[in-house]
This record gives C-alpha cells, sequence and structure tokens, in this order.
C-alpha cells in the first residue's frame, strides 16, 4: 500500500514537495549557478557554485516546513494520530 506521504518522524511531507526538492538540488538551482557564478567571481564560482545552491535548497526546504498549514484534527485521523 502506497501512501501519499512520506512520514519523517511526525512531518508527514508530501511526495511532491519531496520530487520538488530534489528537482530543486539536481537541476533547477544547481544549473543557474554553475553559470551566473563563474560570470560573476570567476573560477572560484565553479567551485562555490554545488555549496550555494545546496544552501538554497536547505532554505526552501527549511521555509517550507515552518510555514506550511499545520493540520488540524480532522484532517489527521485518516493518519491515526491523535492531536
Amino acid at each position: 500500500m502506497e501512501r501519499d506521504a512520506l512520514d519523517f518522524g511526525r512531518m508527514n511531507i508530501p511526495r511532491l514537495f519531496i520530487k520538488l526538492f530534489v528537482l530543486l538540488r539536481g537541476f533547477i538551482i544547481i544549473i543557474p549557478t554553475f553559470i551566473l557564478l563563474p560570470s560573476l567571481i570567476g573560477d572560484l564560482g565553479l567551485w562555490l557554485a554545488v555549496p550555494v545552491s545546496e544552501l538554497l535548497t536547505l532554505t526552501a526546504v527549511v521555509v517550507y516546513v515552518l510555514c506550511r498549514p499545520t493540520p488540524t484534527r480532522c484532517q489527521c485521523r485518516h493518519l491515526g494520530s491523535t492531536l
């Protein structure tokens, strides 16, 4: 039985957002950083492209976790949780 969300502790992150974060990390952020940073700061930009993209992806995940709406009691009943 496949669920539509992964339960990391009590976070219950939907699979759609997990896929989005993977795409952010793998393509959406890293390609522009590989293009922009070397043109802005030279060869050092190539070395900094991966750490900068990782930091931006981490920021996106933290913002999502902190700003997402918390489920109410009615929404959590089907998950078997007792809030």
